[in-house]
């Protein structure tokens, strides 16, 4: 396997940090791109979507059924 780029690894962090946080944080989603920096939820939700093909709503939704 490749080593990862330094962007790809800070996008794997904040990926970490955003699943943690819509799985155990009581935060709206808006609240966690907030949170892990992002300035506007578009933005968080955009990110989301390309590094995990599913919105987090519904990863949200997926690990709490």
């Amino acid at each position: 396997m490749a080593p990862l780029s330094p962007a790809a690894m800070l996008d794997q962090h904040a990926m970490l940090d955003a699943k943690r946080a819509l799985l155990y944080i009581n935060l709206s989603v808006a609240g966690v791109g907030y949170s892990i920096g992002f300035s506007a939820p578009a933005y968080f939700t955009r990110f989301f979507i390309r590094h995990a093909d599913v919105s987090p709503r519904a990863y949200r939704q997926m690990g709490n059924s």
